[in-house]
């Protein structure tokens, strides 16, 4: 009988063992499956979809704010209704990124042949079109005079983005933001009134479009 026993526990001993590496292979298997990566490399995807279609506007970013936008490029050429020079204050001195350090008269911008004479307009272009969502503009002397502010599309066709009366004094930027332009941006027209500064003559340093 003990014999028996025996032989009887030890089946259930291994009936028991088997029941338990069968329990154990059942629990561990699932812990192993992919849904963690699975997680992870969708909010990657989102994150970075989300970062390649945001482009934001600041109207009130600081001056080094402003040189150091990622979505902002300076004017690349230039026009003007008319300049003081064919070299210092020629149009040509609104390209590239400021280099006026301080108020006052500078040759290292752009300004008109004559002082108090009546409307100017500066035109620039820019290297890469795009769905602009601002346009800055840095007056450096004779503050205060800008009246219309018109973007450019890439066929040539011209969309107020701003008209009124500029506030901006001393070395600073007239900020212009617009909604998110439909139609790709290359250009931009700015129209000011001398007269308004009658005393100082009107300069402008740089030009910067911002959009993606």
């Amino acid at each position: 009988m003990k014999k028996i026993h025996l032989s009887l526990g030890a089946i259930v001993a291994a009936g028991l063992l088997t029941i338990g590496a069968g329990c154990f292979n059942t629990t561990t298997t699932p812990t192993t499956t992919n849904q963690p990566a699975k997680t992870t490399v969708t909010n990657t995807a989102k994150t970075a979809d989300t970062a390649t279609t945001t482009v934001t506007f600041n109207a009130t970013a600081s001056n080094s704010a402003v040189e150091s936008d990622a979505n902002g490029q300076w004017a690349t050429t230039a026009t003007a209704s008319s300049e003081y020079g064919s070299d210092s204050w020629s149009a040509e001195q609104v390209t590239k990124a400021p280099n006026v350090d301080s108020y006052g008269d500078n040759g290292y911008a752009w300004a008109p042949l004559e002082l108090n004479k009546g409307e100017e307009t500066l035109e620039v272009t820019f290297t890469k079109a795009v769905n602009a969502v601002g346009l800055r503009i840095l007056e450096s002397y004779g503050a205060g005079t800008v009246t219309l502010v018109e973007l450019k599309d890439i066929d040539g066709n011209y969309y107020t983005a701003w008209e009124g009366t500029d506030t901006t004094s001393g070395l600073d930027y007239l900020q212009v933001p617009v909604t998110l332009t439909t139609y790709e941006v290359n250009g931009a027209r700015i129209t000011l009134d001398t007269t308004l500064s009658p005393e100082e003559w009107v300069e402008i340093d740089a030009v910067q479009l911002v959009g993606q």
